[in-house]
């Protein structure tokens, strides 16, 4: 039960990043493009900072 809702969460979390990557891909076209960049780059961090403290508390 715990691993179906864990995967679950982890696809929903992909797909969000995928439409988030998009996003970020498509203001890009039409702004400054090393603002947006490190902004992206701090949110993937943290991001990634998230997931794996989510790990440790499994």
């Amino acid at each position: 039960m715990v691993t179906m809702v864990l995967r679950y969460g982890m696809q929903a979390k992909l797909s969000q990043m995928a439409f988030l990557l998009s996003l970020f891909i498509k203001i890009c076209l039409k702004f400054e493009f090393k603002i947006l960049y490190k902004l992206f780059k701090l949110y993937i961090t943290i991001q990634v900072k998230n997931f794996i403290y989510c790990l440790q508390n499994i």
